[in-house]
């Protein structure tokens, strides 16, 4: 390596790990101040930190390479630069927020478009990634490899399992899923260090969530491609990537295949829940169950509509304009619970059970738990929507702990979001006895619809 290339490339190094030695001691200490950027886009002031650090050490040093960070406003003088920086201070800032280790310091140096030098290093996890163009990629000093896999099923993908069994993929996954950190990049860095065989990602991120952990990928033997096959270049006037498919080289293409199907199958879902809307808008009194009759089964049933406020309004404030008036949804009111509480990404329902809800064995009815939970799943995600979205359950996966009768008092349910995305949302909820006792639990999938 021309000692030009090897002084980038140790510059990148040292200033990513002191980046991560920064970010880990404020992960130490919480993370301190936090906001949203975005619903469901959350930044603390341990992003800025790393960011103004990163922007002083690298720019500080190359005055004359461009800039594209998360954290800092894009400038268009990066377009004419032959070489830029591509940062994303703290990828995985929920995981980071949350006390998980699933978040990393990720630096790329980007020479017409392609990555030459990379450094992701994820301090919690005491791992540190970095690869050279041509070079290879290593971790901790030990030279990386995919797995090879060449068998599609039983591959291993870092994915949340709840989204393996999703019903709107058109054909089913045989696959294990493995560890999803909150970091985009490190689930890549995963493909790389075969701990997983692929990733798939449908939604469209930024370069920096992808920059480095693509160079680290391909110089471990991976592929890493848009969700249309095409080869990642960066710098690009906006600078997007439309999806992703990482993986181990025989499995890419089916990988892709797989992923656009299911994103056909969305968008589809999508336009029939629209039309639906649409027809219900000019139809007040249209019945729903039409649209389930019509539809074949592995489509998406929307809810029956609900009294909520109109827009202007957003989820959360929907909710409290609702819970203010009084109002409750028709099955809460059928089944003699409602809502206690709510706060963004949290609901919590409250009812008391009795006999009208037994089954034949003189026990609660698990229907009357298995609704709760949704319910409350549901609610708290519609906690976090904009006044323009909707949303509709995928999946909900209950287990039963404890049997309930009419001697469990008043019984609560608490639903929380785990993650918000832009077209799908992951929620989890637990069902609690007067005693506090855990009598059911679940884990909720639901399908975010854009406008």
């Amino acid at each position: 390596m021309p000692d030009a290339e090897a002084d980038d490339a140790a510059l990148l190094l040292r200033a990513a790990r002191d980046a991560g030695a920064l970010a880990l001691a404020a992960f130490a200490a919480g993370g301190g101040e936090r906001w949203e950027k975005s619903p469901g886009h959350p930044v603390c002031a341990a992003d800025l930190a790393v960011d103004a650090f990163l922007t002083a050490a690298l720019r500080g040093a190359r005055p004359g390479y461009g800039w594209l960070s998360e954290e800092t406003a894009d400038a268009p003088d990066r377009l004419s630069a032959s070489r830029v920086w591509v940062v994303d201070p703290i990828d995985g800032t929920r995981d980071f927020l949350r006390g998980r280790t699933g978040w990393a310091v990720s630096v790329a140096l980007v020479e017409y478009g392609r990555v030459v030098h990379a450094a992701l290093v994820a301090p919690a996890r005491g791992e540190c990634y970095v690869a050279s163009a041509g070079a290879g990629a290593t971790c901790n000093g030990t030279r990386l490899r995919v797995s090879g896999r060449t068998a599609f099923a039983g591959l291993a993908m870092p994915i949340d399992p709840g989204s393996l069994l999703a019903r709107f993929w058109p054909e089913r996954w045989d696959a294990v899923a493995v560890e999803k950190p909150n970091s985009l990049a490190l689930r890549i860095a995963k493909v790389a260090a075969a701990k997983a065989d692929a990733f798939i990602e449908g939604r469209t991120v930024a370069e920096w969530d992808v920059a480095a952990a693509a160079l680290i990928l391909t110089e471990a033997g991976g592929t890493i491609t848009d969700r249309n096959g095409r080869a990642l270049a960066f710098n690009q006037p906006v600078p997007e990537v439309h999806g992703l498919v990482a993986a181990t080289p025989a499995l890419a293409d089916e990988a892709r295949a797989r992923l656009n199907a299911g994103l056909a199958a969305l968008a589809d879902a999508r336009r029939r829940w629209r039309a639906f809307r649409s027809r219900e808008a000019g139809h007040p009194g249209a019945d729903s169950r039409r649209f389930k009759m019509e539809t074949p089964l592995t489509d998406i049933t929307p809810p029956q509509p609900t009294p909520y406020p109109a827009a202007p309004k957003d989820g959360l404030a929907q909710l409290l304009a609702m819970k203010e008036a009084g109002r409750k949804a028709p099955i809460a009111e059928k089944m003699g619970f409602e809502l206690v509480q709510i706060e963004r990404g949290l609901a919590v329902f409250e009812g008391v059970p009795d006999g009208s809800v037994y089954n034949p064995l003189g026990t609660v009815h698990g229907g009357y738990a298995a609704t709760m939970l949704d319910s409350a799943c549901g609610i708290a995600v519609h906690s976090q929507i904009t006044a323009t979205q909707g949303y509709t359950t995928l999946e909900l996966k209950v287990a039963y702990h404890r049997a309930m009768t009419d001697k469990s008092g008043r019984v609560r349910a608490e639903g929380r979001v785990l993650s918000m995305g832009r077209r799908a949302a992951f929620a989890e909820g637990k069902l609690f006895d007067e005693q506090g006792r855990l009598c059911a639990s679940a884990t909720s999938t639901l399908l975010i619809f854009d406008p």
